[in-house]
């Protein structure tokens, strides 16, 4: 892999990339090569697919570093190999996404119990991302305050 890895390395270079994703896309070239004990420019799609599933099924890595790696794969086979996409296509796997948690009106009003300021409690509720859509302030039983006054006037 010689020659294609000094190729890949210059189109790393030449795009800008950082110093870590240059060694990222490197590693999964190498890599590839190691598994399938044969040149990566000699690989079939079928070939990538069945590393890509290894790297799910027996690695069981996670869903953020299989997307770092097929992305070095892609660019490898794309941008270095000058593939087109359609010719070697790896699906980006899709991640898992965690439902919010979906806090209790207890929770919420324990959550703003020791807010005095409507303001900073609102900010807070935002930030959080745990404002429920049928919460009225009326049913947290916050004492009105007005924001903090930042510009030097009086309010």
């Amino acid at each position: 892999m010689g020659v294609l890895r000094n190729r890949m390395e210059q189109d790393l270079v030449v795009r800008g990339l950082s110093v870590h994703t240059q060694r990222a896309y490197l590693f999964v070239a190498t890599d590839l090569t190691r598994y399938h004990r044969r040149s990566p420019d000699q690989l079939s799609d079928r070939d990538g697919q069945r590393y890509v599933r290894d790297l799910i099924e027996e690695r069981r890595l996670a869903w953020v570093s299989l997307r770092a790696m097929v992305s070095g794969l892609r660019f490898f086979y794309w941008t270095t190999l000058g593939r087109e996409p359609g010719e070697f296509s790896i699906p980006m796997p899709k991640g898992a996404r965690k439902l919010p948690e979906i806090l209790s009106r207890e929770d919420v009003a324990r959550l703003l119990s020791g807010v005095t300021n409507l303001y900073a409690s609102s900010r807070s509720l935002h930030r959080c991302e745990v404002f429920p859509h049928d919460a009225r302030l009326s049913d947290l039983d916050l004492r009105w305050h007005s924001p903090p006054d930042r510009s030097g006037y009086a309010v």
